[in-house]
């Protein structure tokens, strides 16, 4: 049953990438007001091609069918694996975080959980303001190292994970030192103007959350 329901969902989550892909640069211009589509930079092109944003969206929503099977746990699984890749492809394409996708599925996510599992709606409501309010004051105390499309984004995380979304969260910054670690080396002072998309890296971690987010804190307070 697991092996049917990944297939389904791999097969959702590259057609719904490709339908996706194109309304992106007007909901994005829809979002800053402007009516103006803003242009891909050049060098994000290949990396966010539509063949690889579609099939790493199969890839997260196939394994969110597998880890998760014909249950209740499943759509909000789904969605958030979901909009984790379309989110991440416009901060890479784009640089921007619309709040017209990330508010409204964090709403989403809080009444999927009301429906599917209310009793676990205090606690997602707690983690979606706590990882809010995390960001933020990260957000206010480096501005230039954070946006407040970030802090909206820690919301839907939340939203979704609940207790786990400190995993997500710290596994997203400890993933985004990699990249900086490595600007700095080649720039050096130079690498503090240079911004990289937070997005994906917070996407990454709350995947990882998302599959083994329970086993991961089991571990630490067990060591610790």
């Amino acid at each position: 049953m697991s092996a049917t329901v990944a297939a389904l969902a791999a097969v959702g989550g590259g057609l719904g990438a490709l339908v996706w892909e194109p309304l992106e640069p007007r909901l994005i211009a829809r979002s800053e007001g402007t009516g103006e589509l803003i242009e891909q930079p050049p060098w994000t092109r290949k990396a966010t091609s539509r063949t690889v944003v579609m099939l790493v969206s199969a890839i997260a929503c196939g394994a969110a069918g597998w880890r998760f099977g014909a249950t209740r746990e499943l759509i909000p699984g789904l969605v958030l694996a979901f909009a984790l890749v379309g989110i991440s492809s416009i901060d890479l394409r784009y640089r921007i975080i619309p709040d017209r996708i990330t508010l409204p599925l964090a709403v989403a996510g809080l009444v999927l959980a009301a429906a599917l599992r209310p009793s676990d709606l205090p606690e997602l409501l707690l983690a979606a303001f706590a990882a809010g309010f995390f960001l933020l004051v990260a957000a206010l105390l480096s501005p230039s190292g954070m946006g407040m499309g970030d802090v909206k984004l820690a919301l839907l995380m939340g939203a979704a994970l609940g207790r786990n979304v400190p995993v997500a969260l710290f596994l997203g910054m400890l993933l985004a030192l990699v990249p900086s670690i490595v600007l700095f080396a080649r720039h050096g002072g130079k690498a503090r103007k240079m911004a990289i998309p937070f997005a994906p890296f917070l996407a990454l971690g709350s995947v990882i959350a998302l599959f083994a987010g329970d086993a991961l804190i089991h571990a630490y307070t067990s060591t610790f």
